[in-house]
């Protein structure tokens, strides 16, 4: 994160960082304190010596554990008859040093004041996730608790991608790719794409042609022929006009940029990094679900587009559960505590199938969507709080973008943050030109005023910290919606207060009806 915030200063300037300070603990002879030499002092693990697990009886069910059960048998031997069968999911033991960050606190995204906020700061951390990504990092762990509210030195709300616990970097890029064809072939396939079509398209530009193929090798032009065609009615279905398709009418006009090479990296046997209900279902089946005879030899890479993906299940998971901006805005379906709870209702039903259920209901939910658009709408789209209808169109698009990525591996693939950008701008223009259409005002003025008496809040007791002067009367501490700690030994790496009241560096998901959310490598 040091590196980003660095490299952000160049080219963004004015955002808070995410790291204030940092240091590595040091043993008291001065080394650094890691697991590798203090904790397991030179231990290493040795595989099971089992030569046939196979043949331990698999009949009791008390053999059989949920994924999340595994991880204990990570740290004791597997000498028990009953848990020999879990032998082969150890992990291998890595070093890890002991670092302490002192990181800011910032607010939940799912806390913004008003939908124009929620968007920008959407905008915000996608842009910071772009970044990384031309850096060579992969954050791999987007969620609800990594995305939060800043504000920078103009007082403008702006959104962070914090928690680069879990991200990967590459130390070289890769060129996106580029088939270079023969003119008379980009011809035509420029006048196959506008006659084959049903119903018929119009001509596309020589340029537009060029983009389109250069995914695609010799063998594969009839690909892009397909592939062009479904970018038009994906971007153009109500278009009357007849004039030839540019690379603009596509979104295809954006400058190349690095593409992390990860070919020669592997993930550690049997992890997954990210929060299970904002993770690719293709991350979770270590499989690309749209894969070509090329593609279907390579090994599963998490890349950005899955970042970008999992930025998207937040958004949605806050339109599904929330009913309004600022906190305890909870849905009433979903609070076991209000009259209106239903628990055996669509919603209840929806939000466990795609967020609060084990790993292979959630996989197979979301899995569903990539080839029914029309369930994705009549499972997610059609159960947003009305506060946030104004935002389906968004959310379709998206989704549409990111199933058209990972179907073509082409310009949407190696561009999703810029497409995805593209979109939200769009929706927040969309959203200026009439706020009085979708605000909920005195919930923002609620929100608004309740920031204002944290802030003095916050003020008056830091004040009384300083000074050693006596606790303002008025200042409850212990208040869930008061960020501040009592002060502490050493930097926390992660800080948090309630989970559904109180500004936060680590947040969980907002329905009361979730159970904490689990940042977790998953046991393949």
């Amino acid at each position: 994160m040091d590196l980003l915030d660095q490299a952000d200063s160049e080219v963004r300037p004015g955002l808070p960082r995410r790291i204030i300070a940092y240091h590595d603990v040091q043993t008291t002879e001065g080394k650094a304190f890691s697991t590798f030499r203090t904790v397991r002092n030179g231990l290493t693990s040795l595989s099971s010596a089992l030569e046939d697990t196979n043949s331990i009886p698999s009949t009791p069910e008390s053999w059989s554990l949920p994924n999340d059960e595994y991880e204990p048998f990570m740290y004791i031997p597997l000498t028990f008859q009953r848990v020999l069968r879990l032998s082969q999911l150890r992990y291998p033991l890595m070093d890890r040093i002991h670092t302490q960050i002192l990181m800011p606190l910032g607010l939940s995204i799912k806390y913004s004041k008003d939908l124009l906020e929620l968007l920008a700061c959407f905008l915000s951390c996608i842009q910071d996730d772009r970044h990384a990504h031309i850096n060579g990092v992969v954050h791999r762990d987007v969620s609800s608790g990594n995305l939060l509210i800043f504000f920078d030195t103009g007082g403008k709300a702006v959104g962070r991608l914090m928690d680069y616990d879990h991200a990967k970097r590459a130390l070289t890029s890769i060129h996106i790719p580029t088939e270079e064809h023969e003119p008379d072939m980009i011809e035509m396939t420029r006048t196959f794409i506008a006659r084959q079509s049903r119903p018929p398209i119009p001509l596309f530009t020589e340029e537009a042609v060029v983009e389109a193929s250069r995914y695609f090798d010799q063998g594969q032009l009839g690909m892009a022929t397909i592939y062009a065609a479904a970018t038009y009615r994906m971007r153009n279905p109500s278009r009357k006009s007849s004039e030839e398709i540019s690379k603009e009418d596509l979104g295809w006009n954006h400058e190349d940029i690095k593409w992390p090479d990860f070919t020669d990296r592997e993930a550690c046997k049997g992890q997954r990094s990210g929060t299970l209900p904002y993770m690719s279902p293709e991350v979770l089946a270590g499989n690309s679900f749209f894969r070509n005879v090329m593609q279907s030899k390579q090994p599963f890479i998490h890349t950005s587009v899955h970042d970008v993906e999992s930025f998207l299940w937040v958004l949605v998971h806050i339109c599904l559960t929330r009913r309004g901006p600022g906190m305890k805005m909870g849905r009433h379906e979903l609070d076991p505590n209000h009259k209106d709870y239903d628990h055996n209702g669509p919603l209840c039903k929806i939000v466990t199938q795609c967020f609060d259920g084990d790993e292979g209901t959630i996989n197979a939910t979301k899995e569903a969507f990539y080839v029914d658009f029309d369930l994705f709408k009549l499972k997610i789209l059609d159960h947003f709080h009305p506060y946030f209808a104004p935002l389906k169109s968004l959310v379709r698009q998206w989704w549409e973008t990111l199933v058209h990525a990972y179907k073509f591996r082409a310009n949407e693939y190696y561009h999703i943050h810029d497409h995805i950008l593209r979109l939200l701008k769009a929706a927040i223009s969309d959203l200026n030109k009439d706020p009085t259409k979708w605000a909920q005002q005195e919930d923002t003025d609620r929100e608004v005023k309740r920031r204002e008496d944290h802030h003095e809040e916050t003020r008056k007791l830091l004040h009384a910290m300083r000074t050693g002067s006596a606790m303002p009367a008025d200042v409850d501490i212990t208040s869930p919606t008061s960020p501040i700690l009592l002060p502490q030994v050493t930097p926390a790496s992660e800080v948090s207060t309630s989970p559904s009241d109180g500004p936060t560096a680590s947040a969980t998901p907002s329905s009361p009806t979730l159970p904490p959310e689990k940042r977790r490598r998953i046991a393949r």
